[in-house]
């Protein structure tokens, strides 16, 4: 229990939510090509002839692609790395044992085994083992969000008046302090070491008895 005490780590931690917002010119966009299928403007709606940018946004053509959109900028976020799903959206990172990472999550309402992603938001914790380290992260996070949008559109030409962008909540997050959970943690150690020696116990009281013997009738013996 004196070692729980002394490793426990007190953290800073901090969360955002990033909304991706479409600009209605694009639903209206999109509705005009679905009804020109075929047609020469439909034909050509993938760039026009004056600046070579794109007349609609196909990352938010249609209802799913903004989910898709958030999806994909939650994995440059993570810098590619596999993220594991946890079973409630409330889970945090110095919940999970963490004291220094960053992590983006679509958000998801399904739970742990069922996949439910009705809107495009993606949720950002960080945590550290500083205040100053765990700002700079939430600041750093907003700004890569913004820049990977900003490139994953200029890939597609998208103009300007079509592009989709983030609003955060809160629009400046900070970072709180998270005490260890000492009692808890004493309580787990003290328990299991009760475990521990109940077990030790019963154990040694077997081997000092020792394999027992029996007579011809089944009556137990000494050894």
């Amino acid at each position: 229990m004196g070692y729980v005490l002394k490793e426990s780590v007190t953290v800073y931690w901090g969360a955002f939510s990033a909304t991706l917002v479409t600009p209605a010119a694009v639903y209206e966009q999109a509705t005009a090509d679905s009804r020109k299928s075929g047609d020469e403007s439909s034909s050509s709606s993938g760039s026009d002839r004056s600046g070579g940018t794109s007349t609609s946004n196909g990352l938010a053509a249609g209802s799913a692609d903004p989910i898709a959109t958030a999806a994909a900028l939650a994995i440059l976020a993570n810098r590619g790395q596999p993220v594991v799903r946890a079973a409630s959206p409330d889970a945090t990172l110095y919940g999970d044992g963490e004291t220094s990472a960053v992590q983006a999550q679509v958000r998801n309402v399904g739970g742990q085994w069922v996949t439910s992603v009705p809107a495009p938001i993606i949720d950002v914790q960080v945590v550290e083992p500083t205040a100053a380290r765990a700002q700079a992260d939430l600041k750093a996070e907003m700004a890569k969000l913004n820049a990977s949008l900003t490139e994953l559109q200029d890939r597609f030409r998208v103009r300007p008046s079509n592009r989709m962008t983030l609003t955060f909540a809160p629009s400046a997050p900070t970072a709180e302090i998270q005490l260890p959970y000492k009692t808890r943690a004493l309580a787990a150690s003290a328990l299991a070491g009760l475990m521990g020696t109940v077990t030790l116990v019963y154990w040694v009281d077997v081997w000092r008895r020792g394999p027992r013997k029996t007579d011809r009738h089944g009556q137990a013996v000494a050894a």
